[in-house]
C-alpha cells in the first residue's frame, strides 16, 4: 500500500520494536507489516462500515428481530461445516507453502470442486429434513431456508477469501472486502429507509447480496487457476489437514455459538438480542481486529521453523498491552452501547466482563494461529485440549441450568475462564512440540 506516511509509520514501529524486544525487526516482520497495511486498509473501512450496519439493525429491528437474525447465524455455523469441510483453512496452509502456480492451481481447483459438491449435497439433505429442522430448532421453515442459503454463500465466500490468503492477494482483498461492505450498508438502508421493512430478512437479504458479490469478484481474478480436475494427491493432502479442521469448527461452534443457543433456548430471542449487541461492539470489534491481523499472520508464519521465538514476542506483548486494552474496551462499549437505543439496557457488570472477554480473545487468536499452522500434531493436540475444554464447559451450561443460575453473566464468566485455560493450553503445545 503506498501512502505517504507509511515508511514514517513502519519506522516508528522499527523504534517500538526495537524498544520492547531489544533487537531489530526482521526481514519477515517487514514483510508482515507491509502486507498487513493492505490488510489493516481493507478491513478497518470494510470492519467500520459493517460494524455501522449492525447497530443500525440493532436499533431499527429491535432486541426481538435481532435476535432472530442471530438465530438464524447459529443454525448456519451448524450448516456450514459439512459444506465446508475444512478447505477454506487447508487451502491458505498449503498455497501460502508453495510458489509453484500449478501446484496452486491443483489446491484451488480440488478444494473448490469439493466444497461445491458438498454444498449440493448437504443443502439437498436439509431441504429434505426441513420439518425436522424447524420442529427441534425451535423456528420457522423460511428461517431454515435462509440459513441454508447463508451457509453456502458464506461456504464459498471463505473458501475464495482463503485463496486470497494463500496467494497473498492482499490488495485485491481488501479492495473487494471494501465493496461488500458498501453494498451491505447500502442494501440495508434501501431496505430500512425506503421499503419500511423492519424484520432479520431486511438484514440477512443485503449480507447475502454482498457476499455473492464479493465471491464473483474473486472468481474473476483467480479464475485463469481453476480447472475441473480433481488431483487426488492433492485430495489427500487438503483432507489430511482439513479433518482436523473439521473438527475444531465443531468444537468451536459448541464453544462460541454454545451461549447463543443456550440465551436464545432458556432466555428467549429477545434476551439474545441484546446479549448480540454487547457482542457486536465488543467481540465482533475485536474479531475484526484480529481477522485484520491473522489474514496476514497465518500465512506468513507457515514456513518458519521456530514458533516459540514467535510466541515470545505474543507473551511481551500481552504483558504491556492487557490491563490498556481492557480499559479502552470498557470505555467503548460503555459509549457504544447508547446507539442501539433505549432497548439495549445498560449493564455495567456485562460491560467489564465483555471487556476482558474481548482482550483475551485478542491474544488467544494469535497462540491458536501457531498451533493451527506449525504441523498436523500441534493442530492435533490443540484439538484434544480444546475438545476437554468442550466438554466441561457443556457440563458447566447444565450445572447452570440445573440450578437455575443461568444468565448473562454467569455464561460470561463460564467463557472468560475457558479463554484462560486455552492460553495455558496453546502455550504448552507451542512450548513442547512447535
Amino acid at each position: 500500500m503506498n501512502f505517504k506516511g507509511k515508511k514514517k509509520l513502519i519506522k516508528i514501529i522499527e523504534k517500538i520494536h526495537l524498544y520492547i524486544f531489544g533487537h531489530d525487526i526482521s526481514d519477515k516482520m517487514r514483510e508482515f507489516l507491509d502486507n498487513l497495511s493492505w490488510s489493516f486498509f481493507g478491513g478497518v473501512i470494510s470492519g467500520l462500515l459493517l460494524f455501522i450496519a449492525t447497530i443500525i439493525a440493532g436499533r431499527f429491528l429491535g432486541p426481538e428481530e435481532f435476535g432472530r437474525y442471530n438465530v438464524i447465524i447459529i443454525i448456519s455455523q451448524l450448516f456450514l461445516i459439512p459444506m465446508l469441510l475444512g478447505m477454506d483453512m487447508s487451502s491458505v496452509r498449503f498455497i501460502s507453502q508453495t510458489k509453484n502456480k500449478k501446484k496452486q492451481s491443483k489446491y484451488i481447483s480440488t478444494a473448490m470442486a469439493i466444497v461445491g459438491m458438498s454444498i449440493i449435497v448437504t443443502s439437498s439433505t436439509l431441504f429434505l429434513f426441513s420439518d425436522e429442522l424447524v420442529k427441534y430448532m425451535h423456528v420457522d421453515g423460511f428461517m431454515v431456508l435462509i440459513a441454508i442459503l447463508f451457509s453456502a454463500a458464506l461456504s464459498c465466500k471463505m473458501l475464495f477469501d482463503g485463496y486470497m490468503r494463500g496467494l497473498k492477494l492482499f490488495e485485491y482483498q481488501s479492495i473487494v472486502r471494501i465493496i461488500e461492505a458498501i453494498i451491505v450498508v447500502s442494501a440495508l438502508i434501501i431496505a430500512l429507509f425506503l421499503l419500511h421493512n423492519y424484520e432479520y430478512v431486511s438484514y440477512m437479504v443485503p449480507i447475502l447480496i454482498g457476499m455473492c458479490i464479493a465471491i464473483v469478484l474473486c472468481f474473476m481474478r483467480i479464475h485463469k487457476q481453476i480447472t475441473l480436475k480433481i488431483n487426488i494427491k492433492t485430495l489427500k493432502q487438503l483432507f489430511g489437514y482439513g479433518k482436523f479442521v473439521i473438527l475444531g469448527s465443531i468444537l468451536g461452534v459448541v464453544l462460541a455459538m454454545g451461549d447463543r443457543f443456550l440465551i436464545n433456548t432458556y432466555l428467549g430471542s429477545e434476551e439474545l438480542g441484546i446479549y448480540m449487541a454487547y457482542y457486536t461492539i465488543s467481540i465482533s470489534l475485536v474479531t475484526q481486529l484480529t481477522t485484520i491481523m491473522i489474514n496476514v499472520f497465518f500465512p506468513n508464519i507457515a514456513d518458519i521453523d521456530n514458533k516459540i521465538f514467535i510466541m515470545n514476542k505474543i507473551e511481551k506483548l500481552m504483558l504491556i498491552g492487557f490491563v490498556p486494552i481492557i480499559l479502552t474496551l470498557t470505555l467503548f462499549i460503555f459509549v457504544a452501547i447508547h446507539l442501539f437505543g433505549q432497548e439495549y439496557p445498560i449493564l455495567i457488570g456485562v460491560i467489564i466482563l465483555f471487556a476482558l472477554l474481548g482482550t483475551l480473545q485478542f491474544f488467544v487468536s494469535f497462540f491458536a494461529s501457531i498451533v493451527n499452522i506449525h504441523s498436523r500434531q500441534t493442530y492435533f493436540w490443540g484439538l484434544s485440549l480444546l475438545a476437554v475444554r468442550a466438554i466441561i464447559f457443556v457440563v458447566y451450561a447444565i450445572v447452570l441450568i440445573y440450578l437455575n443460575y443461568l444468565n448473562l453473566y454467569t455464561l460470561l464468566v463460564g467463557l472468560i475462564l475457558n479463554y484462560v485455560v486455552d492460553i495455558f493450553n496453546l502455550r504448552f503445545i507451542i512450548k513442547k512440540y512447535a
